[in-house]
């Protein structure tokens, strides 16, 4: 796994850059969302009422004997919080299932780090399944190929379908992440339960940080080409959302963002994600570097 920076080097870059500079430009779109879903938080609002569709659906076939609870990488309730909330209502066999359909070791490998740091402090552990992807699970191929299905009937079909993922640094691939090869392998499978060929969708990666190389093709370098070098109406789709992740959905719809505004695309789609599972479980849909996971747990009984 790709080793992190020195600490110094990420307070230094966290406090002169990302603080100074991220909070200002995110308050618009903030402001733009807070509240939409319900109260508060949309990613946490969205995550919790999926979690009660999965409480629902899993305790019809166990009696109510299975715990369930969630917990954030990144903010509160943390990991640590949901476990802690499990070991109290004395869990005895767990399973993790991170919302990161492709594996990464920025994403899924960290969440394990969480997992097992908190693991760490008990005295007793509980037994553990680890969910590593699921990039590939016929449920969540169909999930997103219903998804964009549905769009396609009310706003017709583009003549290229753009599935954009998140991005990670090329060095992490290099040295072995198999992320990228995850994300062509979904739509790939997704393409093929569409029925469109190689030719009608592509595969780029957006979010870039930094001035080091990521993975490529990059999502707005495709959508800044000269008219004659792309389609007429792409349609922008995003397989790694199991929820609705507003950042990365605000990047890619037309119209604020400036390379939209720069490439004077007004034909451009976007497909939103599917935040709230049917009873069939076809229309799971969701985020790469999304912030919560999923954590159940059998009682001793």
């Amino acid at each position: 796994m790709e080793p992190p920076p020195a600490r110094w080097l990420w307070k230094l870059i966290l406090n002169l850059i990302i603080l100074n500079t991220r909070p200002a430009k995110s308050a618009e779109a903030y402001e733009e969302v807070w509240g939409h879903y319900g109260e508060g938080s949309p990613l946490l609002d969205i995550s919790n009422r999926q979690l009660t569709d999965i409480e629902e659906k899993v305790r019809g076939h166990f009696s109510g004997r299975v715990e369930f609870a969630l917990g954030m990488r990144y903010g509160n309730p943390s990991i640590a919080d949901a476990l802690k909330s499990l070991q109290e209502r004395n869990v005895q066999r767990l399973i993790v299932l991170p919302l990161y359909p492709q594996y990464a070791g920025a994403t899924t490998a960290s969440t394990f780090d969480a997992v097992t740091a908190e693991l760490q402090t008990w005295r007793w552990i509980p037994e553990m399944r680890f969910v590593r992807n699921y990039h590939k699970h016929p449920g969540y191929i169909k999930a997103l190929a219903n998804s964009i299905r549905e769009h396609q009937e009310k706003h017709g079909k583009p003549d290229l379908l753009v599935m954009s993922y998140h991005g990670i640094p090329k060095r992490y691939f290099d040295n072995g992440d198999p992320y990228p090869c995850e994300c062509r392998a979904t739509s790939r499978l997704v393409a093929e339960e569409l029925g469109i060929g190689p030719d009608d969708y592509m595969v780029t990666f957006q979010s870039l940080f930094g001035k080091e190389e990521w993975v490529k093709p990059y999502t707005e370098r495709y959508f800044e080409r000269p008219a004659g070098q792309r389609r007429q109406t792409p349609a922008s789709h995003l397989p790694g959302l199991l929820r609705r992740l507003f950042g990365n959905h605000r990047r890619n719809r037309p119209g604020k963002p400036r390379v939209f505004r720069r490439s004077r695309r007004r034909n451009l789609q976007l497909h939103p994600g599917a935040e709230r599972p049917r009873r069939s479980h076809q229309r799971v849909n969701g985020s790469n570097f999304a912030t919560d996971q999923r954590l159940a747990g059998k009682r001793r009984f």
